[in-house]
């Protein structure tokens, strides 16, 4: 349920202060922003999947406020979370474990895109990001369903979950960056 919160709850955090140094608001320091950040980290959105020790970890990496280092050094610490996943499928590990750890690596990397991919390195992130949700969709209590919707010649894409035996669930549309 931690996961979902993460999705689906309005997501407040201070990475909207690596805005535009113009706007009034704006105006934090790097350490103003760590602190931020750590005071937050495992108990509020979209900071909920982090593990504190990484947020830390991640805090001590960077040097600026530059978008695309934070989203680097978030995806480094998501990255090495699917490797661990990755390896422990293929020695048949317990599908906990190892739909754990996708989560972990999801979540870092979804903060790593967070607010929106508007950078060369928070696109990577959102891809990044991406990719490892589907992995850890395949551990998910309530299985995933990929819907794809043609439209002007692209596709939409959307995830739906049914749970077993449910025959009219009520349905949650989260549209998010």
């Amino acid at each position: 349920m931690k996961f979902w919160r993460a999705i689906c709850c309005s997501i407040i955090t201070v990475l909207p202060l690596l805005t535009s140094p113009a706007q009034a608001e704006q105006e934090r320091s790097l350490g103003d922003v760590k602190k931020e950040v750590m005071r937050r980290a495992g108990r509020s959105n979209p900071f909920d999947g982090v593990r504190p020790a990484d947020a830390e970890q991640v805090l001590k990496s960077i040097t600026s406020l530059n978008r695309d280092e934070w989203a680097k050094a978030w995806c480094d610490i998501g990255v090495a979370y699917e490797a661990k996943g990755d390896e422990l499928a293929k020695e048949g590990a317990s599908p906990k474990e190892v739909g754990e750890l996708y989560n972990l690596a999801f979540n870092n990397c979804m903060v790593g895109r967070y607010p929106v991919a508007s950078t060369a390195g928070k696109k990577d992130a959102y891809r990044h990001s991406v990719r490892i949700f589907r992995k850890a969709a395949v551990y998910f209590e309530v299985p995933l369903q990929i819907v794809e919707i043609p439209f002007e010649g692209k596709k939409l894409v959307g995830y739906l979950q049914i749970p077993a035996g449910t025959v009219k669930p009520p349905v949650v549309i989260n549209w998010a960056a």
